[in-house]
């Protein structure tokens, strides 16, 4: 199980290149998208089935993925219809994943929980700052991308600093797994907020969001079997 949970992650990492690349011409947009998001749940199912450690940080990483595999679902269809139940499932997932990273397993962060919310009213008062010299204006049905930026920027500090906790205390790859997750997540968060304001970026930044993103929900669906 341990060489299949193996090959999962490669072709996990892989899949977005290969669906840039366009080697399944076959697939439309939402499918391509939808099988790069099945390769990291199947990671996750396989990470569950190989773990030995607490069954609750796997249930709630495992329930995180699902949200974010729900949020692809929606976002995919790129109708305003459908944008805000994807941005709420991603939301939900992030909080699954500040829960967890918070509270659960014997590395949790509740006696140094001060330490994710500091770097998150950091980034908050940055992006605040940022809005208003670059006087970005929302539109009545974007505004609710602020409280999902600010869910996003506590879930990003909060799985940063477990991870460097982690490879501190000696558990390396649990911990390379929260922290390079949770970093990959926030940037392409960044990459996908510049691309919808518009903002055109070189051309090497194309596929920005997509080799971020997937390879930071398969990260931390491997963080199950190394927790």
């Amino acid at each position: 199980m341990k060489v299949l949970l193996l090959v999962l992650v490669i072709l996990s990492l892989l899949m977005p290149v290969a669906v840039n690349r366009k080697l399944f011409p076959s697939l439309n947009g939402l499918q391509t998208k939808m099988l790069c998001a099945f390769m990291y749940i199947l990671v996750g199912i396989c990470a569950v089935l190989n773990f030995t450690g607490d069954i609750k940080y796997s249930l709630f990483i495992f329930s995180a993925l699902i949200f974010g595999f729900l949020g692809d679902f929606f976002l995919s269809w790129r109708n305003e219809k459908y944008f805000l139940f994807g941005v709420l499932f991603f939301g939900i997932g992030h909080i699954a994943y500040i829960f967890t990273f918070m509270l659960i397993g014997s590395g949790a962060l509740t006696e140094y929980f001060f330490i994710p919310v500091i770097i998150t009213a950091v980034l908050a008062a940055s992006l605040c700052i940022v809005i208003k010299l670059v006087k970005i204006k929302l539109k009545k049905e974007q505004k609710p991308l602020l409280l999902y930026g600010l869910i996003l920027c506590l879930s990003f500090a909060s799985g940063a600093v477990r991870g460097v906790f982690a490879i501190i205390s000696g558990d390396v790859f649990f911990g390379l797994c929260l922290l390079a997750g949770s970093t990959l997540f926030i940037i392409s968060d960044v990459f996908l907020a510049v691309g919808m304001l518009g903002i055109r970026l070189p051309k090497i930044f194309n596929h920005a969001v997509t080799y971020t993103y997937f390879p930071a929900q398969t990260l931390l669906a491997v963080s199950i079997f190394f927790s």
